[in-house]
């Protein structure tokens, strides 16, 4: 075998087995698609407390944010008298 055919035999023995692999290295090619839901309140009011962050998966029916409740409350009470 000449020095030729010795190194490409080399190279390509080397090219098969770099595909030899178990494929779960965790990095994927392509495109990642998702649906976009914006939020916001039905009432105007300055946030209270926000329990959740941008980007972050939630659960159907889990509070997100609370608004300040002054208003309501003074509004209760005024009705309760």
């Amino acid at each position: 075998m000449t020095p030729c055919k010795t190194v490409l035999f080399l190279l390509l023995s080397l090219l098969y087995l770099n595909g030899c692999g178990d494929g779960q290295q965790g990095e994927f090619q392509g495109y990642i698609e998702g649906e976009y839901v914006y939020l916001s309140s039905s009432q105007a009011g300055r946030l209270e407390t926000l329990s959740t962050g941008r980007g972050a998966a939630v659960e159907a029916g889990s509070v997100l944010f609370e608004l300040e409740a002054e208003y309501e409350r003074q509004a209760l009470h005024q009705a309760e008298q």
